[in-house]
């Protein structure tokens, strides 16, 4: 397989993965607005789909103390790049990023797109291994034994990859 075959097929891989993660960007912004937003002078309100990004979202704005983390249930990193995220944000907008209710677009959207840098890294770097422990390429048109079959690299990833799958310690037992 050509060179110009691969990138261009790991191009259009990464175009798929931007498609997907930019469509619905903006979800939750809608014109509705309850009685009460209204009576403050709200146009327009913020609904969140996931129970999850919102109760993130106020874990990384309330941390303060790396020691005392408001919650725990998914480690520190995802608070840390969030929290990261949301001053950034604060660079760049207007709106008091601290205050999560009066900033709620912005807040979301400076989240998403890091969720969007990091899936196109996760491609990227699952495109990359797969090159490493495959050097014909996942899509070898040959039906020839690849050549590193024997190599010490090639078994390392082997073996890390099927110690990462949770399926394969699940119903491995026997081995």
């Amino acid at each position: 397989m050509s060179a110009y075959y691969r990138h261009a097929v790991l191009g259009l891989t990464l175009l798929l993965t931007l498609y997907t993660r930019f469509a619905g960007l903006s979800r939750g912004e809608v014109d509705f607005v309850s009685p009460e937003h209204g009576a403050k002078g709200h146009s327009a309100s913020f609904l969140t789909f996931h129970p999850d990004e919102e109760t993130l979202t106020r874990a990384a704005l309330e941390l303060a103390d790396p020691l005392d983390p408001p919650l725990t249930a998914y480690g520190m990193l995802p608070l840390y790049l969030w929290r990261a995220a949301i001053v950034l944000a604060g660079l760049f907008s207007e709106a008091d990023v601290h205050v999560f209710d009066a900033a709620k677009p912005q807040i979301y959207l400076a989240i998403r797109l890091l969720s969007i840098l990091i899936s196109l890294a996760t491609v990227a770097l699952v495109w990359h291994v797969g090159r490493l422990g495959y050097p014909g390429g996942p899509l070898r048109s040959t039906n020839a034994p690849c050549p590193c079959a024997g190599s010490e690299r090639t078994a390392f990833l082997r073996t890390h990859a099927q110690a990462l799958l949770r399926y394969h310690a699940l119903f491995a037992k026997g081995d």
